[in-house]
């Protein structure tokens, strides 16, 4: 039997892990929109439509038993655009 000194520990409730994978998503999301507001000079008319389109997207329920796949859409927009979102070096805040 292992030594229970040694065992991995839950630093982490489930509620905390997912609070922080959707905070990390929304504070992402976050600087697209800001990327938009301050180098396109996007304004509320145009980011608000944005935010609803990708809100709707977002919760969109399944069809047909599917629904989108985020993975999906990031293969395609590297194979079709060269556009690699791995290669963004994401920092995020906690609360």
């Amino acid at each position: 039997m292992k030594n229970p000194a040694l065992q991995r520990k839950n630093l982490y409730n489930k509620d905390e892990v997912e609070y922080s994978h959707k905070m990390a998503i929304y504070q992402g999301m976050a600087m697209v929109f800001v990327a938009l507001e301050w180098h396109y000079g996007w304004r509320e008319k145009r980011l608000q439509r944005l935010f609803d389109n990708v809100q709707s997207i977002a919760e969109i329920p399944p069809i047909f038993g599917k629904s989108p796949d985020v993975l999906e859409q990031m293969q395609h927009f590297k194979q079709d655009y060269q556009i690699d979102f791995m290669k963004i070096q994401l920092k995020t805040k906690e609360k």
